[in-house]
């Protein structure tokens, strides 16, 4: 059974990382070499950032669950959180699943 959640508590750092780490690896392994590939994943899902995307009010993470398991999410920026900066009525997302 499939469920989404909201994530309002922003304490757990670590449901997205291993999600994160694990769908980017298998998304991109091929398209790099395992030492570019580590250390993206050491730069962008590290807890210092994954905690600074968290506490950031303009960032929405939502958890994907199957069989009481994280298995995906989906992260909504808007306003400062934006990567790419299209304006101020525009939003990104990235998502693993």
């Amino acid at each position: 059974m499939y469920a989404c959640e909201n994530l309002h508590v922003r304490t757990h750092v670590g449901l997205p990382r291993g999600v994160s780490q694990e769908t980017f690896n298998d998304t991109f392994k091929h398209q790099n070499s395992p030492e570019n590939m580590n250390a993206y994943l050491d730069r962008a899902f590290n807890l210092k950032q994954l905690e600074k995307e968290l506490f950031n009010n303009s960032s929405q993470f939502y958890f994907v669950y199957f069989n009481n398991e994280v298995s995906g999410y989906l992260k909504v920026n808007t306003n400062d959180a934006q990567t790419e900066k299209w304006g101020m009525n525009h939003l990104n997302s990235r998502g693993f699943i």
